[in-house]
C-alpha cells in the first residue's frame, strides 16, 4: 500500500507511552504496562480534523502496518469504556526485546480486542 496522501487529514497520536507504576502497585510482568515501563511498548489513536478518534481509518492503519511493518505484537484494540459508552479504537504496538549483541526476531502477531477481550487471534476483526 502506498500511502497517496491518505493520511493526510490525520494525526497519529501517542495515547500511552512510558508507565511508571505508582506506590505499592504490582506490574503484571509481560503485560502491557510492564512493556510500557520498559519502552517496549506505545498505545496509538488516530485522530482526524476535529480531534475526533476515526475507528475506520484507524483498521486501515493497522492493516497497512501489519503488512508494512516488523514487530513484537500489534493489538487492535476497540472499548466502549468512555462515560457516553461510545466506541473508540487504539492500536497497541509491542516491539521485540533487543539483546546485547542487537539481533531481534519479529514475531509479527496480531490480536483483536473489543473491551478487554480478545476477539481474534493471527487476524484483524474491524468492529463497527
Amino acid at each position: 500500500m502506498i500511502d497517496d496522501d491518505e493520511y493526510d487529514e490525520y494525526r497519529l497520536v501517542v495515547a500511552e507511552g512510558i508507565y511508571k507504576a505508582g506506590k505499592g502497585e504490582t506490574v503484571t510482568e509481560g503485560g502491557i504496562n510492564d512493556l510500557k515501563s520498559k519502552g517496549r511498548c506505545v498505545v496509538y489513536e488516530l485522530r482526524n480534523r476535529q480531534g475526533k478518534i476515526d475507528k475506520k481509518k484507524t483498521f486501515d492503519l493497522a492493516v497497512w502496518w501489519k503488512d508494512s511493518l516488523q514487530f513484537e505484537k500489534m493489538i487492535l484494540t476497540y472499548d466502549t469504556f468512555n462515560i457516553d459508552g461510545s466506541l473508540t479504537a487504539q492500536i497497541i504496538l509491542v516491539m521485540p526485546e533487543v539483546n546485547s549483541d542487537y539481533k531481534v526476531s519479529y514475531n509479527n502477531e496480531i490480536e483483536t480486542r473489543f473491551n478487554n477481550f480478545v476477539q481474534s487471534t493471527n487476524e484483524l476483526v474491524e468492529v463497527v
